[in-house]
């Protein structure tokens, strides 16, 4: 019956419907004056509440693939938030250590959030939606190029593939105007 139901388009119904009873959850009292109540994609948000492990692949620059492994937990902070501390090896070798903040502003009906890690000065400030079939999370920000001079565009991409598996693609924007993608990693929850 699932597989049915999968074939005509349920789970995003469900996925939809688990998200707006986690926003009805998570309603707290207003402690801050203009608050606004929880939506939906803050439910989208925290289906990434947990412990993960990750494998990644990144290009390096002339065209090897290098690996990367690591773990992350994400928390909720005030239930309009997710924070996800991540921990481990950087692709060509050497440990790290990084945040990513995730959230979503109803007034504006983008989601928001930020990236800074060990490995360099520069903090990416997202901006992003979800895609048509609410899937995935398109996160829009600018940073350094990586020719080392000036600033290049980038799409960091996450993937909800199901309950346990999340996928994170990051593209950056070539000369012609395309976005290129230049590294993946897979998160497997476990815990």
């Amino acid at each position: 019956m699932r597989a049915t139901h999968l074939e005509l388009g349920f789970e995003r119904a469900w996925n939809e419907t688990l998200d707006r009873l986690t926003a009805h959850v998570l309603q707290t009292p207003a402690i801050c004056p203009g608050a606004i109540p929880h939506a939906p994609e803050h439910g989208w948000l925290h289906r990434m509440i947990g412990s993960w492990t990750f494998e990644g692949e990144c290009m390096g620059p002339d065209g090897q693939v290098m690996h990367s492994s690591g773990t992350e937990r994400v928390t909720s902070l005030g239930g309009f938030w997710v924070v996800g501390e991540n921990e481990g090896e950087m692709p060509g070798g050497g440990h790290a250590r990084w945040t990513i903040a995730l959230g979503y502003d109803a007034r504006a009906q983008r989601f928001r959030g930020n990236f800074i890690g060990s490995m360099m000065p520069h903090m990416f400030v997202y901006e992003g939606t979800l895609s048509e079939d609410g899937r995935s999370l398109l996160l829009d920000t600018t940073g350094p190029a990586m020719s080392g001079e000036g600033t290049a565009r980038y799409r960091d991409i996450v993937t909800l593939e199901d309950d346990d598996t999340r996928l994170i693609a990051s593209e950056v924007e070539g000369p012609d105007g395309a976005m290129a993608r230049f590294m993946t990693a897979r998160y497997r929850r476990v815990a």
